[in-house]
C-alpha cells in the first residue's frame, strides 16, 4: 500500500472531507503497520520546523551547475564532461577494461553488449521478462534478474538460471542488493513489494553462495523474525571490513556482520558471530536504500519517502554521523549512489528523487570529501523528470551513466570527470 501517493494531497477546502481523509489515513497507517514510522516522521518534522537541530546536522550543499527547467537538454549544452548517448539505457554494468553489458528502456527483456563505451551495442539474448537488475563481480561473473529468476554468466555471452526467488516479481536492487566478500562468497537480498489482502507478503530472503553463484542457500531468518517486506541493501564495505544489510520492513532496520560468518544469525545483542542490529528504534534510522564506500568513509542514503531524509556516514559500522537533507530536497529518498575515481581522488554521486505531493524538488549531488560537503550538479522537478544513476562497476572507473526521463522520453548521458 503506497501511503505516500494515496495521501499526498490534503482536501483543505472541505472540513468534512478533511476529517474523512484523516480517518482513512490513520486507518491505513495502522493496517500497513506504519504507526511507528509515522511517529518518527512527526518527530523529525517538528525538529526541523522548530529548528531544533543545529546547522551542523544538515547536509552542506554548495552551489554548482544546475538546471531546474529542462535537464535533459541543458546537460548537453551547459555542463562540462557530459556526453549524450545515442540510446537510452535502463541499466549498464562496466568491466574494469571498459566493456559494457546493458538493458535499453525500449525492450527491457533484451540484453546488449558493447566491447567499448563508444561502440554500437550487440544484441545478445532475450529473457522471459524485463531484466530488473544487473551485476558484475570482481571475478568477471555476471548476474541478472528476470521474472523472479537469477541468471549467471562466466563468459558474458551465455547465461544459465541458478536461483529461483520467492516470487516472479522479485529481484535484487541494482547496485545495492548483491554483495561480494573478500573470499569470493556472495550474498543476495530479495526485493519486491507484494500486498495481499490487508498486509504485505514478506519476501525478505537472504541467499548465500560459496561457489561463485553456481548454487545458493536460502536463509529465511528475517522472514521468521517478522520482517514484513523485503531487503534493500546487502553490501561488503571495504571501509568497515564488514557486511551491512538493510531491510524494507516498516521498522527499517540496519544490520552489520563484522565476523563475515553465521549469515543466518540475527540478534539485537550478539557478542560473537553473525548479524548485529544497529538501530534498536525506528527513530535511530535504518532501512537505507543505498550505500557506498568513499575514501575512508561508508555513506548511507535513507528511504523516508515524503518524510525527512538523511545521508549517514560511518568509519567503523558502530558510530554514525547523520545529516539531514535540507529543503527543498528533504522529502526525497537517496535512491542510489555511485563512486567514480578521478585524478583528484574518489567522487561519490547521490541521487535524491521524489515525485509525489506538492514539494518534489529533486537533486543530483556529488562529494569529494566523503560527504563532509556536497556540490549540487542537477536540480529538477520530480513531477516532470526522473534522473537515475544507471551504471555499476566492480572496479575503478572515471565515468558513470545517468538516464533522465521526461515528457519527451528517456535520454542517457555519460558523465566523465
Amino acid at each position: 500500500m503506497a501511503l505516500s501517493s494515496k495521501y499526498s494531497t490534503l482536501p483543505l477546502r472541505s472540513p468534512v472531507l478533511l476529517v474523512r481523509f484523516l480517518y482513512d489515513f490513520l486507518r491505513d497507517v495502522h493496517r500497513s503497520g506504519k504507526s511507528v514510522e509515522l511517529l518518527s516522521f512527526i518527530i523529525w518534522e517538528v525538529q526541523h520546523r522548530l529548528r531544533l537541530a543545529p546547522r551542523r546536522k544538515y547536509v552542506v550543499i554548495l552551489p554548482g551547475a544546475s538546471s531546474s527547467v529542462a535537464p535533459d537538454s541543458t546537460l548537453v549544452t551547459d555542463l562540462p564532461g557530459v556526453e549524450e548517448m545515442p540510446l537510452a539505457w535502463k541499466w549498464l554494468v562496466i568491466s574494469p577494461e571498459g566493456r559494457e553489458w546493458g538493458v535499453l528502456h525500449e525492450g527491457p527483456e533484451i540484453l546488449y553488449y558493447r566491447p567499448t563505451a563508444g561502440s554500437l551495442p550487440i544484441r545478445l539474448l532475450t529473457f522471459p521478462g524485463a531484466i530488473k537488475s544487473l551485476h558484475r563481480c570482481r571475478s568477471g561473473v555476471l548476474f541478472l534478474a528476470s521474472r523472479g529468476v537469477i541468471y549467471r554468466s562466466e563468459d558474458g555471452v551465455s547465461f544459465e538460471p541458478v536461483l529461483s526467488l520467492a516470487s516472479e516479481i522479485s529481484w535484487f536492487l541494482f547496485n545495492n542488493g548483491l554483495a561480494e566478500l573478500p573470499d569470493g562468497g556472495l550474498l543476495l537480498g530479495e526485493y519486491g513489494s507484494i500486498w495481499l489482502g490487508d498486509r504485505w507478503q514478506s519476501i525478505a530472503y537472504l541467499y548465500r553462495s560459496a561457489d561463485g553463484g553456481r548454487t545458493w542457500e536460502k536463509i529465511d531468518s528475517l522472514v521468521r523474525r517478522g520482517v514484513n517486506k523485503h531487503i534493500h541493501v546487502v553490501r561488503y564495505s571495504e571501509t568497515t571490513k564488514s557486511l551491512l544489510l538493510t531491510d524494507g520492513d516498516n521498522h527499517k532496520k540496519l544490520w552489520f556482520n563484522h565476523s563475515l560468518s553465521a549469515f543466518d544469525r540475527f540478534a539485537r545483542f550478539l557478542p560473537g558471530e553473525g548479524w548485529k542490529l544497529v538501530n534498536q528504534l525506528h527513530l535511530s534510522k535504518g532501512g537505507y536504500t543505498s550505500a557506498i564506500d568513499g575514501r575512508s568513509t561508508l555513506l548511507l542514503g535513507s528511504d523516508y519517502m515524503g518524510g525527512t531524509n538523511f545521508i549517514v556516514r560511518t568509519r567503523d559500522g558502530r558510530r554514525f554521523d547523520s545529516r539531514i537533507l535540507p529543503d527543498p530536497y528533504r522529502r526525497a529518498p537517496i535512491m542510489n549512489m555511485v563512486r567514480i575515481d578521478t585524478v583528484q581522488g574518489p567522487e561519490i554521486w547521490a541521487s535524491a528523487y521524489y515525485s509525489i505531493g506538492g514539494t518534489n524538488r529533486c537533486v543530483l549531488l556529488y562529494t569529494r570529501d566523503d560527504g563532509e560537503t556536497w556540490h549540487r550538479f542537477l536540480d529538477y522537478d520530480g513531477s516532470i523528470f526522473a534522473a537515475e544513476l544507471v551504471s555499476q562497476s566492480p572496479g575503478r572507473v572515471s565515468y558513470f551513466y545517468l538516464t533522465i526521463t521526461g515528457p519527451s522520453g528517456s535520454k542517457t548521458f555519460r558523465i566523465s570527470r
